[in-house]
């Protein structure tokens, strides 16, 4: 009988891919998450190539537009093509649909229910929910409004959008010294957590989705009936690996004890 389809050593040969350009890949990940211009020894070092290698690589992108010199320092940066296709990845990212996926996976794995919300005109403002096997009986819907000063998806949001979009709504709840302390320490740990004060018998993990200016986008919470959220180092790390995964700006995630 005649095998069908691709032969095994054509097989093999996709799965192996081109392995230059992986090599290619991967400098330029070194020189992005550079956060600025670099020399060609700091690129030969970080990316674990010789000189002679990279060079040739960077020539390579220079003609296409993915690297520029400047001619000055001589140091290398990203060029134009590579803006392109950031921005082109950008305005096809629907971040509400994949960050419906990731918490859907989330809420699987960690049987946590997982809410995302978005800054609205009434302020933070819930539109996707990702339910886990605890049933949590609360009052909260799609589209339910949160505080901001009583709610760690408030506190998240405060932190990390303009104080011009949230001062009005911090004075009308009475946020004053305490709350500005407290969003320094949310700022520095880019986390929130809120016990079951502001609904009776849940709590809530809250961090942010960060667009390209280091706002917040959108932000997700995890929601518990136990108090145990509040301490689990597990449920905090998952929660800013998430919200790092859907970031455009490389967040680097460190726990947070």
């Amino acid at each position: 009988m005649t095998r069908r389809g691709k032969p095994p050593a054509a097989d093999e040969a996709s799965r192996r891919g081109i392995q230059s350009l992986e090599i290619a890949t991967e400098l330029l990940i070194v020189l992005m998450n550079g956060g600025r211009s670099m020399a060609l020894k700091d690129l030969s070092a970080q990316s674990g190539m010789p000189p002679s290698k990279v060079h040739r690589y960077l020539s390579s992108f220079i003609r296409t537009g993915l690297v520029r010199q400047d001619p000055i320092s001589g140091h290398y940066d990203l060029g134009p093509t590579a803006m392109r296709l950031g921005l082109a990845a950008l305005a096809r990212f629907d971040l509400l649909d994949e960050a419906h996926r990731v918490m859907r996976a989330m809420a699987q794995e960690s049987g946590l229910t997982a809410i995302l919300s978005i800054w609205g005109d009434m302020g933070p403002t819930v539109v996707r929910w990702a339910r886990a096997q605890e049933q949590l009986v609360t009052s909260l819907a799609l589209g339910s409004v949160l505080p901001v000063t009583r709610s760690a998806t408030g506190h998240v949001f405060a932190a990390f959008l303009p104080q011009a979009l949230t001062k009005s709504f911090v004075a009308k709840e009475g946020g004053g010294k305490e709350f500005e302390k407290l969003l320094r320490t949310v700022r520095q740990h880019r986390i929130s957590s809120v016990d079951s004060s502001f609904i009776p018998g849940l709590c809530a993990l809250a961090a942010p989705v960060l667009d390209a200016q280091g706002e917040a986008a959108a932000v997700m919470t995890l929601l518990s009936s136990s108090q145990e959220l509040l301490s689990d180092p597990n449920a905090e790390k998952q929660l800013l690996e998430a919200c790092a995964g859907l970031s455009p700006v490389g967040i680097e995630v460190h726990h947070v004890p």
